[in-house]
This record gives structure tokens, sequence and C-alpha cells, in this order.
């Protein structure tokens, strides 16, 4: 089921799967640090976000996984991961940072 919801998005990008993760997770990771604004910690609850959203999508990846095959391919879901988390762990590492030396002046 969450599949069939999945394959409209990637025929509307016409990108590769792998590359979706990537511009899904920086996109969470924009609206997470939007919904947090007001928050002094707001890149960290994105991160989390992004975090959270790439593990529900797991979590779905794995029940139709399961029902068609009766195993799991972990090493693809944990390809997933790092493609889904890459961009908003390299921004909340550089975010972080300069709100450091920033409050430091």
């Amino acid at each position: 089921m969450w599949y069939h919801f999945k394959e409209p998005i990637v025929a509307f990008f016409g990108i590769s799967r792998e590359a979706l993760h990537i511009h899904f997770g920086f996109a969470l990771f924009l609206l997470g640090a939007v919904l947090f604004r007001n928050s002094p910690r707001r890149f960290f609850y994105a991160w989390i976000f992004v975090l959270v959203a790439q593990s529900i999508n797991e979590l779905l990846d794995f029940h139709d996984s399961y029902q068609w095959t009766q195993s799991w391919n972990w090493y693809k879901s944990l390809q997933d991961y790092v493609h889904t988390m890459l961009w908003p762990s390299v921004l909340l590492i550089l975010f972080s940072r300069w709100g450091r030396m920033h409050h430091e002046d």
C-alpha cells in the first residue's frame, strides 16, 4: 500500500528513489525549521522531525516489503536513512556551530 502511494511521487519527479530521499530530507528539515522557528533549538527539533518522518517511512516500507517477500533488506533501509539524514545532519552541525560562534560575540 505505501509503495503504491509513493510511486506517483517518484514518477512525477523523474529521479531515483535515492535522490528523492535526499531532496525530501532537505525539504523536511527546512519545513521543521519553519515550524519550530520560535524555539532556540529549532534546528535540533527540525532534525528530529526528519528522523521521525524517515522512521515512519521505513516502518511502512518494512510492512510492504515483508508482506511481499517475507524478508527485509536492512542494507537498503540503512541507505535510505543515510540519504535522508545526510544534509539535515550537516545543516544541524553548521547551524549549531554558527549559533555558538554568534553567541560568543
